[in-house]
């Protein structure tokens, strides 16, 4: 009779350590997605987005605002080194995507958290810029430029 209690209580104890395991996981997750959330408000991301509005007029997570267009537009109106910063901003916001994305990919950072603070940007960012990534894709011979970008873009779009 003691060894059953004793088996009883050990796996009641092996539940108890593998629900605050999962516990501590989703804690953590949910941890790292607002720490990362937090840094892009505070960071490189949104001063990419204040100079791609300032700077050359191109407000990226405002839908129907391609890259082809504003920089047509640009092209038209400055020299060509104003198309090569804009072009290198959008890629660093681009960059700053794929990681999140990654993370979120990899189950370093809670999804629905992500989903709600970027769902439109990151929607927005991708519909803008899609023609860009297919031609940088075909530039660099890499097909998975930024795929993770145009995956969850896609997925969070569908909903």
């Amino acid at each position: 009779m003691f060894d059953i209690i004793q088996l009883l209580a050990t796996v009641i104890g092996l539940g108890l350590v593998i629900y605050q395991l999962r516990r501590d996981s989703i804690w953590n997750r949910t941890t790292k997605a607002h720490e990362t959330l937090n840094g892009m408000v505070s960071g490189d991301f949104v001063e990419i987005l204040d100079e791609l509005l300032i700077e050359f007029d191109w407000d990226i997570v405002a839908p129907g605002q391609g890259y082809s267009e504003t920089k047509n537009r640009i092209e038209t109106g400055s020299d060509a080194s104003s198309v090569v910063r804009m072009t290198a901003r959008m890629v660093h916001l681009l960059r700053i995507l794929e990681t999140i994305t990654i993370s979120v990919k990899k189950g370093l950072v809670d999804e629905q958290i992500c989903r709600e603070y970027l769902f439109s940007i990151l929607i927005n960012v991708h519909r803008n810029t899609k023609e860009f990534i297919a031609n940088e894709r075909v530039r660099r011979e890499n097909p998975a430029i930024f795929e993770h970008v145009e995956e969850y873009a896609q997925s969070w779009a569908r909903g």
